[in-house]
């Protein structure tokens, strides 16, 4: 008898340890990919999305929902991208379908080159819990990226699951203008890039830009087609999201302007806005990482912001003897700093400014000719006057270090 109940003992033991390594599963689909921009892409889209599947890494951690199984509602996820239905009748098909997490994203096609843009959402919160960013010539590249990306972020605790104290910002749109008709694809690539870089800080907590497009959507539905600002920002703040970011890209022959404004939704005033030059497409991840940085120093850093309008526009600019791109607006540490312009033929201007945190410091600078003719001798050191932005973006970048896997050619974010 005593070896029968050593024997029963050993099997409910067994049992419960088991239960203790067998934690539940994650339930997860793969939505197909987009580009509301460019026809031609769709197929490579739905392609995409199903490859992904196929190779879909950590299945140790999350039960993988087939697409088919999930079409109604990633059906009626479109539904609620475009205004027409709510986001809360979203909410029983999730339970009845057993998902926590949806991976979707969108491929953009420029000069040839394949930008690809991934998240892994929380549905309950619309939490992005994961991102990834890929510049490729090559679609396999992008997968493999991707699938080494999710294995590496997604092995510890899952966030996304609301409650945190943390700064909460969704992208509300980028607009574009000019070009052949490339300004609304610009656009929206740009804030899909700026979107991947935001979803990698782990001290922001940010909201889908499915959920909150279909915010403004519900919006501009609600009055015909005319958006008003602060209507907008109300719609986010109902929703708990703090602030909004926005922008806009305009395209001309030998050069793209971009813009962006971050705005707090509960006042409406902006905490942070920026303005940049570029010369090709491919400078666009780059610009969307610096954007990025500056966001972070903003919200969470707490850091101010310095804006400049400055003529001659060519004149150079130096905070506490440090040379800046005085065309962008520029987050800054708060307190006291010591402002210096100069410009070869023109007075210098020196005077000490105030940063205050989540404000906008703005200044406006009309140099005088000194009269002599004479360059200004500048302060050496500083790369003739160009800043190490102007030299990594105005032409090609640089190319980071790819991923440790996979192999062949591309950019990861």
């Amino acid at each position: 008898m005593k070896k029968i109940a050593a024997a029963v003992l050993l099997l409910v033991m067994g049992a419960v340890f088991h239960g203790w390594t067998e934690a539940p599963k994650h339930g997860i689909a793969v939505a197909p990919f987009d580009n509301p921009f460019c026809e031609a892409v769709e197929k490579q889209c739905v392609s995409f999305a199903a490859t992904l599947e196929k190779k879909f890494p950590l299945i140790d951690i999350f039960s993988l929902r087939k697409a088919g199984a999930v079409v109604d509602y990633l059906k009626n996820l479109a539904l609620m991208q475009a205004g027409i239905l709510s986001d809360r009748s979203l909410a029983s098909d999730m339970k009845n379908l057993s998902i926590e997490y949806i991976t979707v994203g969108t491929i953009s096609v420029f000069d040839g080159r394949y930008e690809v843009d991934e998240r892994v959402v929380n549905i309950d919160t619309w939490e992005v819990v994961q991102t990834c960013g890929v510049s490729t010539d090559s679609m396999d590249y992008a997968v493999e990226a991707i699938c080494y990306d999710m294995k590496e972020a997604l092995r510890g605790p899952l966030t996304g699951k609301g409650g945190s104290t943390r700064p909460v910002l969704s992208i509300r749109r980028f607009t574009g203008q000019g070009g052949a008709g490339e300004g609304s694809a610009y656009g929206d690539a740009m804030a899909e890039m700026i979107n991947t870089g935001l979803g990698r800080v782990g001290d922001i907590a940010l909201i889908e830009r499915k959920f909150s497009g279909a915010l403004v959507m519900e919006k501009e539905l609600e009055m015909a087609g005319i958006v008003e600002h602060g209507k907008v920002l109300s719609a986010f703040r109902d929703r708990g999201i703090g602030y909004s970011v926005s922008g806009e890209i305009r395209i001309f022959p030998d050069v793209i302007c971009v813009t962006y404004r971050v705005n707090n939704t509960n006042c409406g005033a902006p905490v942070s806005m920026g303005y940049h030059e570029i010369a090709t497409s491919r400078a666009f991840r780059p610009l969307a990482e610096r954007i990025t940085d500056d966001i972070r120093n903003i919200l969470v850093k707490k850091m101010g912001t310095l804006s400049l309008d400055i003529l001659p526009a060519d004149a150079r600019v130096y905070v506490d003897n440090v040379l800046y791109d005085f065309r962008d607006s520029f987050p800054l540490e708060a307190g006291s700093h010591v402002l210096a312009i100069e410009r070869d033929g023109y007075e210098n201007v020196e005077e000490r400014i105030s940063i205050t945190a989540g404000n906008v410091e703005s200044r406006q600078f009309r140099l005088k000719r000194d009269g002599q003719g004479k360059d200004s001798p500048g302060r050496s050191g500083f790369g003739n006057g160009k800043t190490e932005w102007e030299r990594r973006v105005w032409g090609e970048y640089e190319k980071r270090k790819d991923v440790g896997k996979p192999s062949g050619n591309g950019r990861v974010l």
